[in-house]
């Protein structure tokens, strides 16, 4: 890879962290307010909220795990692209 590839995939990579984040806490605070809207839930509705947050902890997990296995040069241009989008 050149150092404009790494730089392009670092950019890539760090959009889709930010992204990925950002729906992890969507899922989060949509939970919170459908908690705080219904006092009292059926099995059918616990399941679906452990689905939302299981889903959106998956796609997050998964892109942590990568970002921990790139070459370090490539993991911390995509961690300052990051801290810059942010």
């Amino acid at each position: 890879m050149t150092e404009q590839d790494k730089a392009e995939f670092a950019t890539a990579l760090a959009e889709l962290y930010v992204k990925r984040r950002q729906e992890w806490w969507s899922a989060i605070d949509r939970v919170q307010k459908i908690r705080a809207a219904i006092k009292e839930y059926s099995q059918a509705f616990l399941l679906q909220q452990d689905r939302i947050k299981q889903i959106a902890t998956a796609k997050w997990d998964q892109l942590v795990e990568v970002i921990e296995l790139l070459p370090a040069d490539i993991k911390e241009a995509t961690m300052r692209e990051v801290a810059r989008i942010e």
